[in-house]
């Protein structure tokens, strides 16, 4: 038998484009809908206590401490806590949004620094 019969039985052919959405019609409509939730919630907390987090000039500092507000401080919307199972996945999805952002800020201005500095005299 052809080795490349073999290899065309064998392995899939989809493309990136066509496997990114599969991959994202994976995930269930409830998880989804319980990010977009807990993300809108924490967007609302922070406006409502004046954090200012919600940028690109947020400094790492200023989220930790909006973060810990928000896991202390998070209510039902009739004011009873959350049990505590709730409030921990509100807490990991939240912190995962805000940890991917900071992280892609920061190499986003590492990557801008080290452009800068070698782009000046000198510098290389």
């Amino acid at each position: 038998m052809d080795d490349s019969y073999v290899d065309n039985l064998r392995w899939g052919n989809d493309s990136i484009e066509n496997i990114n959405k599969k991959t994202a019609d994976l995930a269930p409509q409830n998880t989804k809908r319980c990010k977009e939730t807990t993300f809108r919630q924490f967007v609302a907390f922070c406006k409502a206590k004046r954090f200012d987090v919600i940028n690109e000039k947020a400094s790492i500092e200023s989220v930790a401490n909006a973060m810990k507000s928000w896991a202390f401080n998070m209510k039902n919307i009739n004011g009873e806590d959350y049990k505590e199972g709730v409030v921990k996945l509100m807490w990991n999805v939240t912190a995962k949004f805000c940890r991917r952002n900071i992280l892609m800020n920061l190499v986003c201005l590492l990557t801008l620094f080290l452009i800068s500095s070698l782009s000046r005299p000198g510098m290389h």
